[in-house]
């Protein structure tokens, strides 16, 4: 008992010693508003807060100048409203904000959310904390993510926006006459770019000034916090203001010129500051919707609108054909596509195909052409530019290249990502080479200094017949080395990983958004040799799983299978003709050729003339790829021919059956 006592005594003694609240725990963040978008539809959208608080005491979309003021330059925006999207099979609800249309025209350039609070001092609260999934597609000057303001005002508090450096500008602070120091990171913001983030940026006061923290995907966008001057409201010029309104995917006062370009799907205000380890359990928690859309896809090539040449009088065998149609679209839905154009020297374009299998493709340069008749390509232009310092891309494609005539033919691209599509400056280049090589320049200063050759698609075989290519370019660190990884697969199987050292072009003087498919983002005369059906590109290095799981899905349309059997009654082979109308029992030993599936059915049949008699399923041995079934019938039936075929599973299944 004394011992008890004791051990009593001395707890309360360390208690009397510690300081007060030192054994508490820390308050937490207290949420005061959660955007809802329960209710939208694509042609209005809903917002409201999640939260039950009487601190906000509204949510809309009105312009926050008066009415009077939307007037002159502003005009034309005052009625714009954020465009409510759905994706990922309606599991993200966003808005998007500001962005160009086909015609390069600025649409929404005046949208924001802006949440009135009953608190009129924000401005100043010690404590804050914004929480957000955006989806930036652009740069520009004052792209700004979020603001913190008074109603028609053009002075900002707590402030996060992009600029055309490209980098971060964080303001924790009032912006007036240069007061209030902000914080610019350059780091990632390009590999941000056209992709879903999840932001946290918080704002703490102390005696010294502001100290604040940006996360970015649950990890800190810089190696730490920062600390700026802090500027007290009360003695400012705005010290009457009410700073009350927070405005999100603009700046104050609805100004056009500094909208946020890009999607915003939640948005989170914390009176409080969230920790490290509280914004990566919000990452880790949020995440699962965001991270799996289209796995980074930006580009997705559809050609099913084109249309192929025909001869002008299909009467005269001489006439010339009618010049085609190439439509080149994207299903990508990414929203980070400009313009598509089919491109060629003025005479010679891609042309669209369809092989006797119905497989649609675009036939690019043949081998037996040089010169100017090599200019052709599909050039794609992306809204965004510096893809070429995303930390991956993957480049996947369906083509079937041609031998070159000779060794003196000029190599030919199969995709490159350049600057422009007029000059010679590409920063990622797919080159099938005269010698037979495929190599991979994974950046600009790789012309020169590095590229990986990644195999030989001459001595392996792959002329003339569809392959599936895919080519993942990653940003790692090896044994203390940064670098290029470079990783090609074909038909779903790793070929080749390369590593190549050369420095990134994060500072490159050109950013690269022409993406040019069968050819060179150059004026150079690359374009590639053979047909191209399918192309995609993605700002993620996709895994070996998903890229077996894309040729899966595809390879039934480029691939045949074929069934080669071995007949037998008994022991005995019977010859290729298969008469068994004096049999009652056969049995087929079957191998199977370009199988492309997981799960085959193979079925062996017998026939009266064309009606069907009976049909039973094999023993399928996955292993050699090879079934065994036997099939009897009575001689009233009157069976006179036997088939085996394969009905192809786990992708389309094809009704018809293959091979006798």
């Amino acid at each position: 008992m004394k011992k008890l006592l004791s051990l009593l005594a001395v707890f309360c003694l360390i208690l009397s010693l510690a300081p007060i609240g030192a054994l508490a725990a820390t308050p937490a963040a207290t949420l005061l508003f959660d955007l809802s978008l329960e209710g939208s539809t694509a042609a209005m959208p809903a917002v409201s807060n999640k939260v039950e608080t009487d601190r906000v005491t509204a949510v809309n979309m009105d312009n926050l100048y008066n009415e009077a003021n939307k007037t002159g330059t502003h005009a034309a925006y005052k009625d714009d409203l954020p465009l409510y999207k759905e994706e990922a099979g309606g599991n993200v609800k966003y808005l998007k904000f500001a962005y160009l249309n086909d015609s390069n025209t600025a649409l929404n350039k005046g949208s924001q959310v802006n949440v009135i609070f009953s608190d009129g001092t924000l401005a100043d609260k010690e404590k804050l904390t914004v929480e957000m999934w955006a989806r930036p597609t652009s740069y520009s000057a004052w792209s700004s993510m979020f603001s913190l303001a008074f109603p028609g005002g053009k002075t900002d508090a707590f402030t996060m926006r992009f600029m055309t450096t490209p980098a971060y500008n964080f303001y924790p602070d009032r912006l007036a006459n240069g007061n209030g120091t902000c914080y610019t990171f350059s780091k990632n913001v390009k590999d941000h770019m056209n992709a879903w983030n999840h932001y946290v940026v918080t704002r703490e006061a102390t005696t010294d000034g502001w100290y604040s923290a940006i996360y970015v995907n649950g990890s800190l966008l810089t190696s730490g916090t920062y600390k700026c001057t802090k500027t007290t409201y009360a003695t400012s010029s705005n010290s009457a203001t009410t700073w009350n309104s927070f405005v999100i995917g603009n700046t104050t006062g609805n100004d056009v010129n500094k909208a946020f370009e890009g999607d915003i799907a939640e948005f989170r205000i914390y009176e409080g500051a969230l920790t490290e380890t509280e914004a990566a359990a919000e990452y880790e928690d949020t995440k699962a919707p965001y991270k799996t859309i289209n796995d980074g896809l930006i580009f997705d090539m559809d050609i099913s609108g084109s249309t192929e040449a025909v001869a002008d009088d299909p009467e005269t065998e001489e006439s010339e054909a009618v010049a085609q149609k190439v439509v080149v679209k994207d299903t990508s839905n990414s929203g980070q596509v400009h313009v598509i154009n089919p491109y060629g020297n003025g005479t010679t374009y891609p042309t669209f195909k369809t092989d006797v299998d119905g497989v649609k493709y675009l036939k690019f340069a043949t081998p037996d052409q040089a010169g100017s008749a090599r200019k052709m390509k599909v050039a794609v232009e992306l809204n965004n530019a510096g893809l070429e310092d995303k930390q991956a891309i993957t480049f996947e494609a369906w083509a079937r290249a041609a031998a070159p005539a000779s060794s003196s033919t000029s190599w030919g691209a199969l995709a490159s990502l350049g600057a422009n599509n007029t000059t010679d400056n590409s920063h990622i280049d797919i080159r099938f080479i005269n010698d037979g090589s495929i190599n991979v320049y994974p950046d600009y200063k790789a012309a020169t200094t590095g590229v990986a050759t990644l195999g030989n698609f001459v001595s392996s075989g792959y002329t003339d017949v569809w392959k599936h290519y895919v080519f993942v370019r990653e940003w790692v660190t090896v044994d203390e080395v940064a670098q290029w990884k470079i990783s090609m697969y074909v038909n779903g199987e790793l070929i080749n990983t390369e590593y190549v050292e050369t420095g990134r072009t994060d500072d490159s003087a050109v950013d690269c958004k022409w993406l040019s498919i069968g050819g060179c983002s150059s004026s150079n005369n690359r374009g590639f040799m053979g047909d191209i059906a399918d192309f995609r590109m993605y700002s993620t290095a996709l895994s070996e799983q998903k890229i077996k799981a894309n040729y899966n899905a595809d390879a039934h349309l480029y691939i045949a299978s074929a069934i080669q059997t071995v007949w037998k009654s008994g022991e005995t082979v019977l010859d290729g003709t298969v008469d068994v109308s004096s049999l009652n029992t056969v049995t087929a030993e079957i191998a199977i050729a370009n199988y492309v599936g997981t799960n085959p059915y193979i079925f062996v049949a017998a026939y009266k003339g064309d009606e069907l008699v009976k049909v039973v399923s094999t023993e399928w041995n996955a292993t050699e790829l090879t079934a065994t079934g036997t099939i009897s019938w009575e001689a009233a039936d009157g069976v006179d021919a036997v088939k085996a075929f394969i009905w192809n599973d786990g992708m389309s299944p094809l009704c018809q059956p293959q091979g006798l």
